[in-house]
């Protein structure tokens, strides 16, 4: 079974910049919690996590919320805009035998 892993785009600083937001202001004012959001924008500052930082499906969808409430999309389209969805093969699907 393949498993779906959720990233951050690497443009979301960017996209909340153009909404003239800060990381900060983004989790003040939407209540998206400040050190969830930091350890996947900074995962070198957070040694516990990977160093590329995935999310679970809850909270995708939580911070696509949050983004929607600032911008003014659809929750659907601010997921496409700030989610990154990968396939992850399973264990056996990488071995060749």
């Amino acid at each position: 079974m393949r498993q779906k892993q959720y990233r951050l785009s690497p443009r979301f600083i960017d996209l909340l910049g153009e909404q003239g937001y800060t990381a900060a202001r983004f989790s003040a004012e939407t209540g998206f919690p400040k050190g969830t959001l930091n350890g996947m924008l900074y995962p070198q500052a957070h040694r516990q996590r990977r160093e590329e930082p995935t999310m679970q499906a809850p909270t995708a969808q939580r911070l696509a919320r949050a983004y929607a409430q600032i911008t003014g999309l659809p929750v659907d389209q601010a997921y496409s805009v700030i989610i990154v969805e990968e396939i992850q093969p399973t264990i056996s699907e990488g071995i060749d035998i």
